[in-house]
């Protein structure tokens, strides 16, 4: 196919005749060969033909066609103007191309009919022979061309000696590779190799790619079961001496889908645990009574086991039976006063209190051990006032009280000072006391000339 141009031919005086001539190039866009380009353009006066790369990988693309003499290509000029850069034959490459060759992004003119085929390929002929429309010596002479293997091996590749040179050129693309994955997206690779024929004796080795990509896909990923983390242990299985704790974990870190396997190992994990024994002591009873009425004695407590079964139960740790000394002696003497609620009167200062039995606290006696007792309280007043006092018993759980003594006391000129003592007969646990039955606004005391004060003693013990 034409393309329809604005036509300008260029006119060539000869001594016989005028000769018109428009030049036809070939023209296509991106070809992978240029030798398969079938489409021609009629250029303009001042044309020639070319061709040049467009793209280098991952295949090599050329474009064909027209172009102006004096267009610059990074100074690779079709023609500069001046007879020395005519074209020799028409159909060879200018004088301003010679050594200035691009390698790899080829851009190369000619003014010959349909030579663009020719050019970057130079594809060479079969048969080792110069062409007819060179003078080679002629242009080795003016422009050295054996210089440039590279032209020189279309042109004059006898007279430069390039007959044994073989450019390199691809082989046909390899079978894609299977895809590198199993699932979902992955790559696929082809091979080349530049064997078609394998370049020799200075010949041109391929340009472009010999290896491709591309991506290939397959059917989504299984998603394998993960697990999540371990909960708590649990409690224990047994409340007393060994049993099992429990834990576990679901199999959701992620959940499985798309045939993807369940997590291995174990949902459930066990351990072994233990508490308190099963086998236990119950509180201890209350202590005998001392062995001895009189001096240095011993008493006993006792506790029993109860006893649970269990796998590991070794009945109570322990003995079931304590012992201690214990003395029968019982006696106290305290000082100092102060008034509590319910008028008992406490005596804060104890000079003696064997046995234990004084709570200066409370006020009051507890007798230890059942038996006769004796008790003595002395109380004192200010100047001119009159106090009323008394010894008090309770039992144990002070639901009886009973007066032991009864006393009262006045003086006109000085500090008064009442007793009163008592003999009397205990049981174990009941208490004695002093009650302040009036004037205990009144109490007084004066250093160490005279105290309330309040004594006591275990005089026997009765069965």
């Amino acid at each position: 196919m034409t393309s329809k141009v604005f036509l300008i031919c260029f006119v060539v005086f000869t001594a016989f005749l005028v000769q018109v001539e428009c030049l036809e190039c070939l023209r296509c866009q991106n070809v992978e060969d240029p030798k398969h380009c079938n489409t021609t353009i009629l250029c303009q006066n001042g044309q020639s033909c070319y061709v040049k790369t467009t793209q280098s990988a991952p295949t090599v693309l050329f474009e064909l066609g027209c172009e102006n003499n004096q267009y610059d290509f990074n100074v690779k000029q079709c023609g500069t103007g001046s007879p020395a850069a005519s074209i020799v034959g028409k159909r060879e490459v200018s004088a301003s191309m010679v050594g200035k060759r691009q390698t790899f992004s080829c851009h190369e003119c000619c003014s010959a009919n349909n030579c663009n085929e020719q050019l970057c390929a130079h594809r060479k002929p079969s048969a080792c022979i110069d062409s007819e429309t060179v003078d080679c010596a002629l242009m080795h002479s003016l422009f050295n061309v054996c210089a440039d293997i590279q032209h020189a091996k279309s042109v004059c590749p006898k007279f430069c000696g390039l007959c044994t040179l073989v450019d390199g050129n691809w082989a046909n693309w390899g079978a894609w590779s299977t895809c590198d994955v199993t699932c979902e997206n992955g790559t696929q690779v082809r091979m080349r190799t530049c064997t078609n024929p394998v370049p020799k004796n200075g010949g041109l080795n391929c340009t472009g790619q010999d290896r491709q990509t591309r991506m290939c896909s397959k059917d989504l990923c299984p998603v394998h079961g993960g697990w999540s983390g371990w909960s708590d242990w649990g409690s224990c299985s047994a409340t007393c001496d060994v049993g099992m704790s429990q834990r576990g974990r679901s199999c959701t870190n992620p959940k499985p889908a798309l045939a993807g396997d369940y997590c291995p190992d174990a949902q459930q994990a066990y351990k072994i645990c233990t508490s308190s024994p099963c086998s236990t002591w119950m509180t201890w009873g209350s202590w005998t009574s001392c062995s001895v009425t009189c001096g240095a004695g011993l008493q006993r407590r006792y506790r029993n086991c109860t006893s649970t079964s269990s796998i590991l139960d070794k009945g109570c740790a322990g003995n079931n039976e304590q012992t201690e000394t214990c003395s029968e002696q019982v006696a106290f003497n305290a000082y100092g006063h102060q008034v509590l609620a319910g008028n008992i009167i406490t005596f804060t200062t104890v000079i003696l209190n064997e046995g234990n039995a004084f709570n200066k606290t409370s006020g009051l006696f507890t007798a230890p051990f059942s038996g006769n007792y004796f008790f003595s309280v002395q109380i004192c007043a200010q100047t001119q006032q009159n106090i009323y006092f008394n010894i008090r018993k309770g039992n144990a759980d002070m639901s009886t009280m009973t007066y032991l003594t009864s006393a009262y006391d006045y003086d006109y000129h000085s500090n008064p000072c009442g007793t009163s003592s008592v003999v009397t007969k205990l049981q174990a646990g009941d208490y004695v006391w002093v009650y302040m039955h009036g004037g205990s606004a009144y109490l007084y005391e004066s250093g160490t000339s005279w105290w309330c004060s309040f004594t006591g003693s275990l005089l026997h013990l009765s069965g």
